[in-house]
């Protein structure tokens, strides 16, 4: 759950941000010249709305909730792992003094 949570979490909060790099590195590749990210947020706000800014959030979503919560069973499991191998690491040691 807490994998989910955070994935959920940082994709909402950067959405924002990757939507604006996006925007501007489409109009690079069409050959504006330099562009401020608040100017690029603020035409997406007036042209879209705020959901503008949030365009593609359901796709990330499906992508990155699965892999957070990927990474934290992972590391569950890695962490139960070594410490039954310490475990029985410190038991030997100990048999053999």
């Amino acid at each position: 759950m807490a994998g989910v949570l955070a994935g959920a979490t940082a994709t909402i909060t950067s959405a924002p941000f990757d939507v604006v790099k996006t925007k501007i590195q489409i109009a690079r590749r069409a050959g504006q010249g330099e562009l401020r990210w608040l100017n690029v947020a603020t035409r997406v706000v007036r042209t879209e709305g705020i959901k503008g800014l949030f365009v593609g959030l359901t796709a990330r979503l499906w992508i990155i909730v699965p892999l957070g919560s990927l990474n934290f069973w992972v590391f569950e499991k890695v962490r139960e792992w070594s410490i039954v191998n310490s475990t029985l690491n410190d038991e030997n040691e100990k048999n053999e003094k």
